[in-house]
């Protein structure tokens, strides 16, 4: 067995491509496919609202070859367990682990009639784990760029987006929107994607050389994510089937207005409301955001995302002590414009937005030294490069 990468640290392409002929006694092409932060737009993927996440220079890496007699078989470096199909691609999502997600692309791909054979692989990732940088996706991209191109496939980005969506949906069955595959397929350097999630439509918005980008590891495990998430996701739909006796049009809970959910407050309930009030309000925010964001307004473009954060933590209740003390401590650090939870909340990461180098030094050592004592975790902090988009990489 292979020494997995320690966490945090980057991958080497040409290493995991010579595990790969260790462990399957052959050469293998690598692919990668970033992961993603969402800097605006919290929980309104499924909601049917606007995003803007970008693609990031971390994310997964997979390392792959015809497995020439048609079976599957699936390997990691980080992760625990191994896993082998048959020609027929039986076996079900629980009992694939990870693997039910490149498992899931594979089956979407032969289920829409290209023509993919059997495969082995090997998976690395340097995306903090469990931190709500979309992994999942990354590996769903990169597994469809791969097959893709090992079995001579025209896919282009949005086709790769659609097929890891509908193999988390239908496969794995976790009930995701489709920010995290899109955002992943679509990434361009330096810039965010600016992403309506009802009708699919999107455009490049270019970030500018006075933002900076910074993760900070929160280190707690994202322990209730599946089961709460899944709980917002109905709540969400039940929030929208009482609206729509009071207006029948709209088919997603963002295409209300913040007036029409409060005239229907009583017919909501409180729980609901509060849910519904987050949506509407954060579709307005991220509309301001990518304005602002596009007029070098980087103070207001701050703003949002830290009132973004509140509205997740008080309305949506999707945030947990460690990450509002870390959104409120950066927010105090000359220089941060703003921060908020990323992912699904729960644990996981925060992501600040800076001047470059704001936070640093002491800020740094102070930020990381009250976390400590407060919480008696360590914290990690990352700067994020706006990623590349997914494709081979050169072993040379």
């Amino acid at each position: 067995m292979d020494a997995p990468t320690p966490e945090h640290e980057l991958v080497d392409p040409k290493a995991l491509a010579e595990a790969f002929g260790r462990r399957f006694g052959r050469r293998a092409r690598v692919f990668f496919a970033p992961g993603r932060v969402n800097l605006i737009g919290a929980h309104l993927d499924y909601n049917g609202g606007p995003v803007l996440p970008l693609g990031v220079g971390r994310g997964t890496y997979v390392a792959v070859a015809p497995s020439g007699d048609g079976r599957c078989r699936l390997a990691s470096r980080d992760l625990p367990g191994e896993f082998e199909l048959d020609p027929s691609g039986r076996g079900e999502a629980e009992a694939l682990g990870w693997a039910a997600y490149p498992v899931g692309v594979w089956k979407e791909m032969r289920s829409r009639g290209y023509e993919v054979g059997g495969f082995d692989l090997l998976v690395e990732g340097d995306l903090p784990r469990g931190g709500g940088l979309s992994s999942s996706a990354s590996l769903e991209v990169a597994t469809g760029t791969a097959l893709a191109a090992l079995f001579g496939l025209e896919l282009d980005p949005v086709t790769l987006a659609e097929v890891g969506h509908r193999a988390e949906n239908g496969f794995v069955g976790v009930q995701c929107g489709i920010m995290d595959q899109f955002a992943s397929a679509l990434a361009l350097e330096g810039h965010a994607l600016h992403l309506d999630c009802r009708t699919r439509s999107w455009r490049h918005v270019p970030l500018g050389a006075a933002l900076e980008i910074l993760i900070l590891d929160s280190g707690k495990p994202r322990e209730l994510v599946d089961s709460e998430f899944n709980r917002r996701v109905d709540q969400c739909r039940e929030a929208l089937g009482r609206l729509r006796r009071v207006r029948p049009g709209p088919e997603h809970l963002a295409g209300f207005t913040l007036a029409e959910v409060e005239a229907a407050r009583a017919e909501l309930g409180d729980l609901l409301f509060r849910r519904a009030r987050h949506v509407v309000t954060e579709v307005a925010r991220t509309e301001l955001a990518v304005r602002a964001l596009e007029a070098g307004d980087l103070a207001l473009f701050g703003r949002l995302v830290r009132d973004s954060h509140e509205s997740s933590a008080r309305d949506y209740e999707v945030s947990c002590e460690e990450l509002d003390h870390l959104v409120a401590k950066v927010c105090e650090v000359d220089g941060v414009y703003g921060a908020r939870l990323t992912g699904a909340g729960f644990g996981g990461c925060v992501v600040a937005l800076q001047r470059p180098g704001a936070l640093g030094g002491e800020a740094r050592e102070d930020l990381a030294r009250t976390y400590r004592e407060t919480f008696g975790r360590e914290l990690r902090i990352l700067r994020l490069e706006p990623g590349k988009a997914p494709r081979e990489l050169p072993l040379r």
